[in-house]
């Protein structure tokens, strides 16, 4: 009887310090339905991962972010009214998050890798081209370690201020930059929103 009254108390142990575990807390941004699907259930099969909810564009996004203040970002890079990267600086000034950029176009050696690790990315995992269905959850236990390995650093050291080029025939913004308040503005969020589904340009993504 104490027998099986100790193993009882190990594992009632047990279960209580996995419960007392902080799940990393992802939020997963992607215009496409079926990616948004096949990464949040990849993810959500870790036991340290949590996905807090799924983002098609950069303003539902950017509310999420403000709101639930996730750990870590999977970011697409090619979203209507505003790319990944462009967001990608938008919102690392405002809201410094580790991102893991996860698109078909972040191949090693384009330019556009090399814009996301610059403002901001601390990884970058290649999405297929083909075969999403496929070869995307192949993908998955690899994406899980990047996951995992960029809630560990410190996003704050990689923000920067937003440099963002004018468009064409638009006069560049030389204003001194302004202190950045972290906190939660829901106007300032509907503002950045505003910007978003307004924006004149999206920048073009070049190889």
């Amino acid at each position: 009887m104490n027998s099986i009254q100790s193993q009882r108390d190990l594992w009632s142990a047990i279960g209580n310090k996995q419960s007392a575990i902080r799940k990393i807390r992802v939020l997963v941004v992607d215009d496409s339905a079926l990616a948004r699907k096949l990464i949040t259930a990849g993810l959500s099969r870790d036991p340290l991962i949590e996905v807090i909810g799924p983002a098609n564009d950069a303003a539902s996004a950017l509310e999420l972010i403000a709101r639930e203040r996730p750990d870590v970002i999977t970011l697409d890079v090619e979203m209507p009214r505003m790319d990944g990267v462009t967001f990608l600086k938008m919102y690392m000034a405002q809201y410094p998050t580790p991102t893991v950029m996860v698109s078909s176009l972040t191949e090693r050696g384009k330019k556009i890798t090399l814009d996301a690790l610059e403002a901001g990315a601390v990884d970058i995992v290649t999405k297929p081209k083909l075969g999403v269905v496929d070869g995307l959850p192949q993908l998955m236990g690899d994406l899980c370690e990047r996951v995992k390995r960029a809630a560990k650093v410190d996003a704050r050291r990689l923000a920067r201020p937003p440099t963002l080029r004018p468009c064409s025939g638009q006069a560049a913004d030389r204003r001194p930059p302004t202190a950045v308040d972290t906190r939660p503005s829901q106007s300032a969020i509907r503002n950045s929103q505003f910007a978003i589904r307004n924006s004149p340009c999206t920048r073009r993504l070049t190889a």
